[in-house]
This record gives C-alpha cells, structure tokens and sequence, in this order.
C-alpha cells in the first residue's frame, strides 16, 4: 500500500511549491515526508487487523 506512496507524496510537495511560487530546503521536504509517511504506516497498521486472513486481491 504504501511502496509509492513516498514519490507520490513528494511530487505533490513539488506540484504546491510550484504554485505557490515556495520553495522549501531538502531538509523541509524530508521532515514533511517523514511526518506523512509516519502517520501514513501508522493508520494502515491501526486498520490491519480487518483484514487478516483475507485472501481477496481486491475489495
């Protein structure tokens, strides 16, 4: 679920820089991605348990 989910989420930070006309440090990016990518692994965990035993490819 989450193994694009990192690119994906940066090409968004860019596509908001470049709106905007902001432009953040390397530094910015990175701690933004880190807080998503955490809170992102953190919800798909929390809801893991629904799923378990589940041999559906698709629901």
């Amino acid at each position: 679920i989450l193994a694009n989910a990192g690119g994906v989420t940066v090409s968004y930070f860019e596509w908001v820089q470049d709106n905007y006309s902001f432009f953040w440090k390397e530094w910015d990016v990175n701690s933004r991605l880190q807080e998503v990518m955490i809170t992102a692994f953190k919800d798909v965990r929390s809801i893991q348990h629904i799923f378990e035993g589940c041999n559906h490819y698709f629901l």
